[in-house]
This record gives structure tokens, C-alpha cells and sequence, in this order.
């Protein structure tokens, strides 16, 4: 087992929040935003289609920082439209990190710190015992005996490698597993090449390299076309 850790300072982060008819909650996330240890780069507020009075907080709240940029939807797309939309305005910023939360999301002070401090090195970590407390299972590694040794992994991912990796079921998969496979449009003609897959808790955003060099983002899940070759969906 791996766990991530990365130690640059210099890559840019655009913080990306979806809210709606809100503001109580908004505020808070954006404050504790602009309190990072580690500045956040770019703020995108992504409204979607609050009530006029709603918006007008939302302008006010926007007005604490240059770094804030809204983004008035015309209509409510739910949280996964909302993550998609703000991603499309955020990569006009061309940012290194996309970090995403709900508008009830009070990151700590220094939350982005330890994100981008833990993010690419990995130290690899072996499984003592496991135990259970509700939906959680709570590990002990080896040669972790404190509790600070291991705090700064805190929210971390960790990586189980591919022979370790939990057996799936009838059309279940791996995102990695899924990068790199040709997209194709239901006529049969290819479409592009699948790049990456945004997890926004709600719906899986695709993102999709077409045939012209441009990136798409597809929100509705894709299916395996039942072709003979493994690399096409």
C-alpha cells in the first residue's frame, strides 16, 4: 500500500463551490478559504439559478476577494452540473489543481497545505490490523506507534496495488482501468479518447480528448459498446 505525498509550492489551485439558495453556508466555505496557509490560487462559485435575493448576498460575499469569480447558472443543473460547469470556467484559468467541495465544506486553515504537501511522493505502508467503528475501518500501519507520525496523512489517498485490489463484479471497473479507451458515439464513429474521470460524489464527469485536440466533459455514464476490442467504449 502507498500513500501519496507531493512537496511543490509552485502549482496554481482554482477551489471550485456549487451553491444554491445558501449563503449562510457559502460564506463560511469561502472565509475558510481565504485563510489558507497556502493561498488558494482562484475561487470559482458556481450559483446554481438561486433566488434574486440569494445572488445578491452571493455578489456581496464575492466583493471580500479578487480571487473570486462567479458563475450564474440559468438554471439549477443539481451538484454534478454545477462541478462541470465551474470546471469548464476554472480551466480557462489553466490551473494545476482542480480542488472541489460543497458550499457546507469549511476546509481548515491549513487543509491545502497538507494536500499539496502529501500528494505525489509515496511511502509505502504495511496493514498491522483493521478494525471497525460504524462505516469506517480504522488502521493500524508498522512502525507507526504516534499518532503525529501520521496526522499529516490525514484525508490522504491511499493506493492498494493491483494485486491487492478488491475482485469486481458484473460491470464493475477500475477508473484507471478505463483511461486511454477510444470513445465512441452510438452511429459508431469515434468520438475521441477518454483522458480522465472527475469524481464529484454525485455523477462521474468524463472528460474526453476529441479527434480536434478539444476536451469534453460528459456527465452521463458510458457504457461498454460489447465490442470485440477491450480498448473502446
Amino acid at each position: 500500500m502507498e500513500m501519496e505525498n507531493n512537496k511543490s509550492r509552485q502549482e496554481t489551485v482554482a477551489a471550485i463551490t456549487v451553491t444554491y439558495n445558501r449563503t449562510r453556508t457559502l460564506e463560511k466555505c469561502i472565509d475558510a478559504l481565504l485563510n489558507q496557509t497556502r493561498p488558494v490560487d482562484h475561487i470559482i462559485v458556481a450559483d446554481n439559478h438561486s433566488c434574486e435575493e440569494e445572488q445578491e448576498k452571493i455578489r456581496k460575499i464575492a466583493a471580500k476577494s479578487h480571487k473570486i469569480k462567479l458563475l450564474f447558472l440559468d438554471e439549477n443543473r443539481g451538484g454534478a452540473g454545477g462541478f462541470e460547469a465551474g470546471m469548464r470556467e476554472a480551466k480557462k484559468l489553466s490551473p494545476d489543481w482542480y480542488w472541489l467541495m460543497d458550499d457546507d465544506a469549511y476546509p481548515r486553515k491549513d487543509c491545502l497545505e497538507t494536500l499539496l504537501d502529501t500528494g505525489k511522493e509515496y511511502r509505502e505502508l504495511k496493514i498491522k490490523s483493521v478494525k471497525y467503528f460504524k462505516q469506517y475501518a480504522i488502521l493500524k500501519f508498522k512502525g507507526i506507534d504516534n499518532i503525529n507520525d501520521i496526522e499529516k496523512y490525514k484525508g490522504k489517498s491511499l493506493f492498494v496495488t493491483r494485486e491487492n485490489a478488491q475482485p469486481l463484479g458484473e460491470d464493475e471497473y477500475y477508473i484507471a482501468d478505463l483511461i486511454g479507451m477510444e470513445v465512441y458515439l452510438e452511429d459508431g464513429s469515434h468520438f475521441g479518447t477518454l483522458k480522465d474521470v472527475m469524481e464529484t460524489g454525485a455523477n462521474d464527469v468524463y472528460i474526453i480528448k476529441t479527434e480536434e485536440g478539444k476536451e469534453v466533459l460528459m456527465q452521463r455514464a458510458l457504457k461498454n459498446a460489447g465490442c470485440a476490442s477491450p480498448n473502446r467504449i
